[in-house]
This record gives C-alpha cells, structure tokens and sequence, in this order.
C-alpha cells in the first residue's frame, strides 16, 4: 500500500493536476493535465485518452499530457490511500484535523480541534491565517489503464474535500470503488453583483457501466 501521508508523489508514477502543475502558479487548467518522469508511461497516457501528445516539463523534470475532457475516471483499491485533512502551520506544532477532532499528534488525536462549525467561517478564518484549511490526496490507478500503475492527486480545494468526505462516507473501507475526478464549473454572485464562474475538483462515484465495473473487477 502507498503511503498517502507520506510524500504521495514520489511514491507514485505520475500526478494528476486540475490546476497548473508543479512550479506553475495555480490557477485553474482548461482540462485536466498528468504529470510524470517516465516517457513511456506519458505516450500510453496520451494513447489510452487519446489527448494531445506528450510534452517535455521544465519544472516537473519530466513530461505533460493534456488528457481533454472534464472527468477522469479512477479506481481507489483501498482509501487507507485516500487522505482528507485540514492543516494549519508546520512541524510538531501543526494543527490537524478533520474540522471536528484533531487527527494528530497521538495526545491530541480524537480531542475537538475548536473549528468554527459553519463553512464559511472555516474558510474566512484560513484566509486570515487563524484557521486550517484542506490538504487532501488521493492515490488511484485509470480505470482505462490500471496497468500503468499507481497515480495521485494532491488538493487544497474546500470543494474537493467536501465531495471526498461525503464519498469516504458512502464506501466500504475495504472494498475497491470507481472514481469519477470532475471538474466542475461553479458560479457564485459577488457583493458588487456581479456573476463570476470558476472551475473546482470534485470527486463522485463513477458513472462507469455495470460491465465496465465488472471488467476491472469491482463489486457494482
């Protein structure tokens, strides 16, 4: 099993990045971009999406391949690998929970952690710096290619980590369970009134056919 509390991406092939990749500043991407620094990995990415072709990556030290499309569909064989968390500062000192309880240190582990219990008084208190705010990740394989091994996905998105807790909710602990990764075009209204639009992560079940789940060899 991967350690997905550990340094998820160098313990994977390859990244999956809803926003700009490593050494970009992150702003949404057009459509979903893989990360990775094996060049046959990258050709059978861009093949089994049929995406654009690999491109070499100054900052990731490897290749890119844009995938195209809204929704990739994953399989997480076990959400031991699945990390949903809520962070603030580094080092023994680190606030962590999961906005109820601290999940760490082992003293503190299980004691409510003192979030506000409204939404959006946790996300105004982490842009102010007094209050955590998400740190989730994923470890997954493609549903069309699981073969090429394991792949992860890394968030601050209150979005996605909304939509992951509610997922972790719903599934066995112990059984495989498809994936949908959407990206999700939000709007909202501002003060002044006008409209804006922008693009979250999210995660769902898979819409995958009953066949399909069979043939990968999950329970539907």
């Amino acid at each position: 099993m991967i350690d997905a509390w550990a340094d998820a991406e160098a313990a994977c092939v390859g990244c999956l990045w809803a926003e700009a990749g490593p050494g970009k500043e992150a702003v949404p991407l057009s459509s979903w971009l893989l990360t990775t620094r094996d060049p046959s990995i990258a050709q059978s990415v861009a093949e089994a999406f049929r995406g654009a072709e690999p491109q070499t990556s100054q900052e990731s030290n490897g290749f890119e391949v844009v995938l195209g499309g809204d929704t990739v569909t994953v399989v997480v064989t076990e959400f031991a690998s699945a990390v949903n968390r809520m962070v603030l500062g580094e080092g023994p000192e680190a606030h962590i929970c999961d906005g109820e309880r601290f999940l760490e240190p082992g003293a503190d582990a299980s004691r409510p952690c003192g979030c506000a219990g409204e939404l959006s008084d946790r996300k105004a208190r982490a842009r102010t710096g007094e209050g955590p705010a998400p740190d989730c990740r994923l470890v997954f394989r493609l549903a069309t290619a699981p073969e090429l091994g394991s792949f992860c996905f890394l968030s601050n998105s209150w979005e996605f980590a909304l939509s992951l807790r509610h997922l972790l909710a719903e599934t066995d602990d112990g059984a495989p369970v498809v994936v949908d990764l959407i990206r999700q075009t939000s709007r909202m209204i501002t003060r002044s009134g006008i409209e804006v639009s922008f693009t979250v992560p999210v995660a769902a079940p898979a819409r995958a056919r009953v066949e399909e789940q069979h043939a990968l060899g999950l329970a539907v």
